[in-house]
């Protein structure tokens, strides 16, 4: 998972438009989750195939305001269905932003634009430089998505982490 701190306020709802607005320019399905200083927002690829093989999965980012910082974090999800989580509310949101690493997007260049976009917006907004970080990942035996290090289960198909290596 990569995470970037601010240790200014941050307009979340700013924020998320702009990566809104920046990737479906693109091409991409993006779609925004959650209210207030709790946002998500998930983007990717449309693909029929991935679709079918249970595969739909989306770089999110989860921008979240507390105590004047402002935290961004992207990892991998299973694409939300957005009315169902906003019927669900709050309260069971967290359960859904399944976390993973960068080593997963490492092939890809979806993170890099993600973040600059983040970075770009922050200095508008006057933020200074974030503290950033990337966990370690361990990928799943069963399905081999990447995993926190500290997760006991897979985030994409529930299997058991217990026995893996950590990186």
């Amino acid at each position: 998972m990569i995470e970037e701190v601010y240790s200014q306020d941050i307009d979340t709802k700013g924020l998320a438009q702009t990566i809104e607005r920046t990737f479906s320019n693109e091409g991409y399905k993006v779609q925004e989750v959650g209210s207030g200083n709790d946002i998500a927002v998930q983007i990717k690829k449309e693909s029929t195939g991935r679709a079918v093989l249970g595969l739909e999965q989306a770089l999110t980012v989860r921008i979240t305001k507390n105590d004047g910082t402002t935290k961004v974090q992207l990892g991998q999800a299973k694409w939300a269905d957005k009315a169902g989580v906003e019927i669900i509310g709050a309260m069971v949101f967290w359960p859904l932003m399944i976390p993973a690493t960068y080593g997963i997007y490492k092939q890809g260049t979806l993170p890099g634009k993600v973040v600059n976009v983040v970075n770009s917006y922050a200095a508008s907004q006057g933020a200074t430089s974030p503290q950033s970080k990337t966990s370690s990942t361990v990928a799943c035996p069963a399905c081999g998505v990447a995993n926190s290090s500290d997760s006991q289960y897979c985030s994409a198909c529930g299997g058991s982490l217990k026995d893996v290596q950590k990186a």
